[in-house]
C-alpha cells in the first residue's frame, strides 16, 4: 500500500482533514512523518485512525483513548555511511580521522534536534488544544443533557396537570348530567301533580 497524505486518509475515513490533524496531534507518537514534517499514513496508521473514529461514534471521549506508539528504528544505513567515512578519513589522515568522524557523527545526530523539538512542542500544544476542545464539548453535552432532563420533567408535570384537569372536567360533566336529570325528573313530577289537581279545582 502506498503512503497516504492527510487529505487522502481523510477521504478514506469520510472525515475532514482538520479532524485527522486533531486526532494525530493528540497521539503524535503513534504516527510517522515524512522528511518535510508532514504526517503520512500506511495501513496500520489508517487502522489506528479508524479505531479512533469507531470509539468516538461509540461515545468514548478522545482524551480518554490510547493508541500504540510507533517502534523507533535506527537508521543503520546512515550510521554505516558515517562509519565508512570515518574509516576513509582515518586512512588518509590518521591523526585527525577519528576526531573528524566523531564531529560528523555529532553533527548528523544534532542536525534535526531543533526541528524535532519545535515540532514536538507544536504537537503538544495541538494536543492540549484538542483535549481542551474535547473537555468543552463534554461539558456542553452535560449541560444539554441536564437541560433536556429539566424539559422532560416539566413535560411530565404538564402531562400530569392536564390529566388531572381532564379528570376534573369528567367529574364536573357527570355532576352536571346528574343535576340535569334530577331537575328533569322534578319537572315531570310537578307536571303530574298539576294534572292531578286540575279536576278538583272546580269544586
Amino acid at each position: 500500500m502506498n503512503l497516504l497524505k492527510t487529505k487522502d486518509a481523510a477521504r478514506q475515513l469520510a472525515v475532514s482533514e482538520t479532524t485527522i490533524r486533531r486526532w494525530v496531534a493528540l497521539f503524535p507518537a503513534s504516527f510517522s512523518k515524512d522528511m518535510f514534517g508532514h504526517y503520512i499514513f500506511d495501513e496500520p496508521a489508517l487502522e489506528k485512525l479508524q479505531s479512533v473514529k469507531t470509539k468516538l461514534e461509540a461515545g468514548e471521549l478522545l482524551h480518554e483513548m490510547t493508541l500504540p506508539a510507533l517502534i523507533q528504528t535506527v537508521d543503520v544505513t546512515g550510521l554505516q555511511q558515517v562509519a565508512a567515512s570515518a574509516a576513509d578519513a582515518s586512512a588518509q589522515f590518521p591523526a585527525f580521522g577519528l576526531e573528524a568522524a566523531e564531529n560528523r557523527l555529532d553533527s548528523a545526530c544534532d542536525l534535526k534536534n531543533p526541528q524535532e523539538e519545535l515540532a514536538e512542542r507544536l504537537e503538544r500544544i495541538e494536543g492540549t488544544l484538542a483535549r481542551k476542545a474535547d473537555e468543552v464539548i463534554g461539558v456542553q453535552l452535560l449541560h444539554h443533557r441536564e437541560e433536556l432532563e429539566e424539559i422532560r420533567q416539566t413535560l411530565n408535570q404538564l402531562a400530569a396537570s392536564l390529566s388531572s384537569m381532564q379528570e376534573r372536567n369528567r367529574q364536573l360533566s357527570s355532576l352536571v348530567a346528574l343535576q340535569n336529570a334530577a331537575a328533569s325528573m322534578e319537572r315531570k313530577q310537578n307536571k303530574k301533580k298539576n294534572l292531578f289537581r286540575l279536576p278538583f279545582s272546580f269544586f
